[in-house]
């Protein structure tokens, strides 16, 4: 008899272990990636990055990281304040130009670049 897999609905419902909020906790606090989360913690990798893809626990994540982004932002808003006096010019205009995208609700826009072709370096020291 196999085992039948829950709706992903059910999952995201089902409450996380005290490991899985153990290592979310720790992703947030130290800023660790997942493996250095692992060998801190004593545990695969592999069954981290496994917890880390159930729905409830992403859930988890993204709830925790939205409560530490608040706790975080005055002290962003304070370095944008303080980098507004910054004897740059062109760092004050990016701050500013930042402040006024974000407040007037302008999107952030992302772009990848890829390089393609190949780099060649040759150092000749003879």
């Amino acid at each position: 008899m196999s085992k039948q897999r829950l709706p992903m609905s059910v999952d995201a419902d089902r409450p996380i272990t005290a490991k899985q909020r153990e290592l979310v906790d720790l992703i947030l606090s130290t800023g660790k990636s997942v493996q250095e989360c692992a060998d801190t913690l004593g545990r695969k990798g592999s069954n981290l990055y496994r917890d880390l893809r159930k729905p409830n626990v992403k859930r988890y994540l993204q709830e925790r990281t939205l409560e530490h982004i608040g706790i975080l932002a005055p002290y962003a808003a304070r370095t944008q304040s303080e980098l507004l006096n910054a004897q740059s010019e062109s760092v004050r205009a990016s701050v500013a130009e930042n402040i006024l995208d974000r407040h007037l609700g302008k999107p952030v826009v992302r772009s990848q670049v890829a390089l393609q072709g190949q780099i060649s370096v040759v150092i000749d020291l003879g």
